[in-house]
């Protein structure tokens, strides 16, 4: 004796739903790892190029330095020259020397400054680049200054950058593999849904009335997408050659470190060995400078030997220079190698 009009034609509902993961597998976690690996990896990464920055710094330094030293000998030269010439000047005088011995040495003279003219310019150039290295203007005036030997190590422990940035990348590897093992399994959640519907879950009652009711629906929700299985084999293919690439990397990375400092720690000992005598050469050409001068007073030598022994004398000077100057460069390059 019911009589049931049947569902209206116009239905509606405004719903509020609110999910919670309760148990993803390790899925969020995976994917919050692998975002930190990447930030990480990403510093390195540019760790890594700002230190390569570092060894050109110390290049353009050292050779500016040298430079610098040069053009300081260049000076001593001329020096030597113009004293030299005031000798002449009153041999000249006394009958002993001639105009053409005043004109070599004026020569001489002419083509050093030559040479430190060529020797400024250079060092400009050098200045100019290492301002822009570092970011600070070097004027002429600013004289670099000569650092201490320092002690070399016997030791060869590698602090690079580039091994933290080797580490990152397989931390992040490590993030991956986990993210495609959580990806196969099940995931638990629970769920709250509240509503205002027109008709609502007892439709019984609202259909014949037409009307709106509240109601709300709260449980639990098992999830198992087992797609993931038909590709974790090839995902975890890929993570694996990719390990084996970076591995491969840092052990030719490693290799090649090796091989350079001890490269560089040979030409530390052989330069060490090679500076010994600088001292002893420099006293010795001191000495026939003094004794071809006093000859060229008697008579006894001439013009000819006086310059080549003062551009000798000046030469081992500059090779002392050369020496400590490409020493130092050699520690540092070894220390810039290992980062120790």
């Amino acid at each position: 004796g019911i009589t049931n009009e049947g569902l209206h034609k116009d239905q509606y509902k405004a719903a509020i739903q609110i999910e919670q993961l309760i148990y993803g597998g390790g899925a969020v976690k995976s994917q919050v790892e692998i975002a930190r690996a990447e930030s990480e990896a990403s510093r390195q990464n540019w760790e890594t190029e700002m230190y390569q920055i570092k060894d050109k710094v110390n290049q353009l330094f050292f050779g500016t330095l040298l430079l610098q030293e040069k053009t300081g000998e260049a000076d001593i030269l001329i020096s030597e020259l113009e004293r030299n010439k005031k000798v002449i000047e009153s041999y000249m005088r006394n009958g002993v020397a001639s105009q053409n011995d005043l004109d070599k040495i004026e020569v001489e003279i002419l083509t050093a400054n030559q040479q430190k003219t060529e020797l400024i310019a250079s060092q400009k150039a050098y200045r100019t680049m290492l301002g822009i290295m570092i970011s600070e203007k070097i004027t002429d005036e600013c004289e670099l200054q000569k650092p201490e030997i320092p002690i070399v190590s016997s030791g060869k422990t590698i602090n690079r950058p580039e091994l933290n940035y080797f580490a990152a990348q397989e931390k992040k590897l490590d993030a991956q593999t986990k993210a495609v093992n959580s990806v196969i399994k099940p995931q638990i959640g629970a769920f709250f849904q509240g509503a205002y519907a027109n008709p609502g879950l007892n439709m019984f009652a609202d259909m014949n009335k037409n009307q709106w009711s509240p109601y709300f629906v709260a449980g639990i929700k098992f999830q198992w997408n087992i797609s993931g299985w038909y590709n974790r084999k090839n995902d975890l293919s890929k993570i694996s050659l990719g390990r084996s690439q970076i591995l491969s990397q840092k052990d030719t990375f490693l290799y090649n470190i090796e091989l350079k400092s001890t490269q560089e720690t040979l030409a530390v000992q052989r330069m060490q060995e090679v500076m010994k005598d600088d001292d002893k050469i420099i006293a010795l050409r001191r000495s026939i400078l003094k004794r071809t001068e006093s000859q060229l007073e008697n008579g006894v030598s001439t013009i000819n030997d006086l310059t080549r022994d003062i551009h000798a004398e000046n030469l081992a000077r500059q090779n002392k220079v050369t020496h400590e100057i490409e020493l130092l460069k050699n520690i540092y390059d070894l220390k810039f190698t290992l980062n120790n």
